[in-house]
């Protein structure tokens, strides 16, 4: 396998069960692998990996160079993929004798996992926790999912044709195998030649810092040098992290240190520590820094036994540098703040890019959205603003410091962007922020274009606008006003990232809301994924006029007249309830809709806790006193999945603070979030 391959990447991803051990668990946890082949013609690969901590079993699948689109994957009776066509496999797991259908949903197959969404990266991810499968291998239990096969088809599962859902081919196929305790695949000796890898690493959580990561093996000794610019004096903490994925601004995606034992945090100069603790690397007062370390703990592109790499394999793992210095100590991963830089090891030899985005998204109840292409040459950047969906008129548009625009009116994104603290202006003369662009012009039909160049910026470099967030406001900047031109409400928002770092275009549930109680509402509501946040849109009809609390409840279930057997409001963190845009709150709180004399109203909220998911629950950071952690101990949100839950509208207002649900009345619509 060449170093900078897709598969190279999947290989490290394979082992993300290197990171899905949880720090200080008493609980055993076991793991099987499945790395997946092409089967019928196919170029995809990926892998899935199964993890059993007490009665939960957590599937995580990734595949790459799979066909755009909807992908049956089900789990099949046979661990033999030795077929072109992956027929070896034989058919669906169904040790129950049901028919086939759908996973959580009536009668449906063991092995019946469900749909895979492929961007048009070829790319995709799916998870799923049940307590209903088992990792033994030692054919203990009838719901072991070792020595079955994970096949992917070429079509989507309609969960109702028999005996397999009409799914199409089987165009990838792996026998699910258990690993040791530690995650170990059969041992690989260091190769005898002289064998490297690289990670080029680009900015993350809003900083400006980035570097270059090379490991060398030569005999049993990997060494490791890394270099990195423009990043705050003092130290930072690095570490290798368990997956290969840098994708998201907080490079979050890159999952926690890579731990091949059930070693905690420490020095690895000294004593018990995680495969990737590397310690901390001494940035001058330029900027600059340079690490060496070596190890013998590590190998370097090392020889696939069985189709899998060795767990101590630095390839498809993560570099991370940290926003703080890296105490050693500190469980489970040293208190060394965000994540300011990250590169995926094994992806050499890539030139400086050339190109960022920034996908616009609406904010503040807007409607609006855009596109934004920065471009770099001869010193310049470049960039183009397309953007649609807004109002006539001039439209303030901005660079502002951070890149995040999870909250509903994007202050999130932090003040304009001004490295040189200069006070605003206008961008083409005298003083002003590097993030002052000017304004957008919005015709009669609502769509715009802005070009607009730049020698202050750059996509790598000591003003990268790279972590950044585009902005664009309700009103005109008047290029005057400090601090930041009057422009009103932030209406649009996206983060500058690499062209090839973008998330996929936003997935969209739509749910139909049925009367109860005995009235006539009806409504429609959208729940849409943007990456970094979920945006509920909510139309109702035939309403009575004034305010309506509206609430996630618990079941997914409208099945009873007056709504009730939808449960009680979800509250996975066992929060008081509240209201939804300050201080404690149900995640499923989401205020107060208002219907007006025609009997209709629409809600618009947003919130980086919910996520669209499969279902599962999530494995959320317990505190002392019980309860559930918000954030995760690097300072992310733990997020929520709101699939399975349903949406309720109530008969009269949500008054944010009666427990335990508001006061809000009865229950008249009702519809399944799926």
């Amino acid at each position: 396998m060449k170093k900078g391959s897709a598969p190279a990447r999947i290989a490290g991803a394979a082992l993300l069960a290197a990171a899905c051990a949880p720090q200080g668990s008493t609980e055993t946890l076991e793991r099987a692998l499945a790395v997946l082949e092409p089967k019928s013609g196919s170029t995809v690969r990926g892998a899935a990996v199964f993890s059993e901590l007490g009665s939960r079993v957590t599937l995580q699948l990734y595949v790459t160079d799979a066909p755009p689109g909807t992908h049956a994957v089900h789990l099949h009776d046979v661990g033999d993929c030795s077929a072109e066509d992956g027929s070896s496999a034989g058919g669906h797991w169904n040790p129950g004798g049901q028919p086939h259908g759908q996973w959580g949903s009536g009668e449906h197959h063991l092995g019946d996992i469900g749909n895979l969404e492929v961007g048009p990266d070829g790319t995709g991810t799916l998870r799923l926790t049940t307590d209903r499968w088992a990792v033994s291998g030692d054919g203990s239990t009838a719901n072991d999912v070792v020595g079955r096969a994970v096949v992917v088809h070429s079509s989507a599962d309609d969960f109702t044709s028999q005996p397999a859902g009409n799914a199409g081919a089987r165009i990838a196929c792996g026998v699910v195998r258990r690993l040791e305790s530690g995650g170990s695949a059969p041992p690989i000796p260091p190769p005898s030649t002289t064998r490297t890898a690289s990670a080029r690493l680009w900015p993350r959580s809003g900083s400006a810092a980035y570097g270059q990561a090379t490991f060398t093996q030569k005999g049993s000794k990997v060494e490791l040098t890394l270099e990195v610019s423009n990043a705050t004096p003092g130290l930072h903490g690095v570490h290798l992290h368990g997956i290969g994925d840098c994708t998201d601004p907080a490079a979050l995606s890159s999952g926690g240190h890579w731990n091949v034992g059930d070693a905690g945090h420490g020095d690895p100069a000294s004593g018990p520590h995680h495969t990737g603790d590397v310690g901390n690397i001494d940035i001058g007062p330029d900027g600059k820094g340079t690490l060496r370390f070596e190890t013998t703990e590590w190998v370097v592109d090392a020889p696939l036994v069985n189709g899998m790499r060795a767990p101590n394999d630095v390839v498809g793992r993560a570099v991370v540098v940290h926003a703080g210095p890296d105490d050693l100590v500190s469980q489970p991963a040293g208190n060394a703040g965000g994540r300011i830089a990250c590169g995926v090891v094994g992806l050499s030899s890539i030139p400086p890019p050339a190109v960022a985005v920034a996908r616009i998204d609406p904010r503040s109840g807007s409607s609006m959205w855009g596109q934004a292409t920065f471009r770099e040459s001869a010193g310049r950047v470049m960039l183009q603003l397309d953007v649609a969906n807004l109002a006539p008129g001039p439209h303030g548009v901005h660079i502002h410091e951070k890149g995040d625009c999870s909250s509903f009116d994007a202050l999130s994104s932090g003040p304009h962007w001004n490295p040189t603290m200069s006070p605003h202006g206008h961008p083409d003369g005298g003083a002003h922020h590097h993030g002052d662009i000017g304004n957008i012009v919005v015709g009669p039909e609502g769509t715009g274009t802005l070009t607009f160049s730049s020698e202050e910026w750059q996509l790598i470099g000591q003003h990268s606008v790279l972590g950044r967030a585009l902005v664009v406001h309700a009103g005109p900047d008047d290029l005057v006003s400090q601090p930041a031109g009057n422009a009103g409400g932030r209406i649009g928002c996206g983060v500058i990232t690499l062209d090839n770092q973008q998330p996929r275009p936003p997935r969209v549930v739509t749910v139909d809301l049925e009367p109860k109680s005995a009235t006539p509402t009806t409504g429609r509501m959208r729940v849409i994924e943007t990456g970094d946040a979920v945006t509920i849109e909510l139309d109702l009809r035939n309403v009575t006029p004034g305010l309506h609390g509206v609430h996630v409840h618990q079941n997914p279930d409208c099945s009873s007249a007056d709504g009730q057997s939808a449960g009680p409001h979800w509250n996975p963190t066992n929060a008081p309830h509240g209201a939804p845009d300050g201080g404690a709150h149900h995640l499923g709180d989401l205020g107060n809709i208002s219907i007006d004399d025609a009997g209709v109203g629409r809600l618009l909220i947003a919130s980086p806790r919910w996520l669209l998911g499969d279902g599962g629950a999530t494995q959320a950071p317990t505190l002392a006193d019980g309860g559930v952690a918000d954030r995760y101990p690097d300072g992310g949100w733990v997020r929520f999945d709101l699939i399975g839950h349903s949406i309720i509208v109530h008969a009269g207002p949500d008054d944010g603070v009666s427990q335990p649900a508001g006061d809000a009345g009865a229950r008249i619509a009702c519809g399944v979030i799926r």
